[in-house]
């Protein structure tokens, strides 16, 4: 990760409460589509403080990181979330984003 930052290849969307203490954060990394020619981005990280769950961060946070890919011509965002979180799952789609169905996940630890 801190590779990346030094490549300045990640966005960071950061909440805060009133008092400035940070609330929640997303992260994205962009990439680009071989098949469709067009720039995408994946939302890597979205971590919001159990305390501030519920209250509209999270909803926030992927609203300002959906702004900020239509700023930059971004035509697409993609995540992958873990089977079990339901919270997040019912938060990705009361917001449109669509369940792949059409592929498979992969993963090798290399470890």
């Amino acid at each position: 990760m801190l590779q990346r930052f030094g490549q300045a290849d990640s966005r960071i969307l950061v909440s805060e409460n009133r008092e400035g203490a940070l609330t929640g954060f997303v992260q994205l990394y962009p990439g680009v589509s071989t098949v469709g020619l067009n720039a995408r981005w994946t939302l890597n990280d979205l971590f919001v403080l159990p305390e501030c769950r519920e209250k509209g961060t999270g909803r926030a946070l992927m609203e300002a990181a959906t702004q900020l890919a239509r700023e930059h011509g971004v035509a697409r965002l993609i995540l992958m979330t873990q089977v079990e979180n339901e919270r997040a799952q019912r938060l990705y789609e009361s917001l449109g984003w669509q369940r792949n169905t059409a592929f498979y996940g992969y993963l090798l630890d290399v470890k």
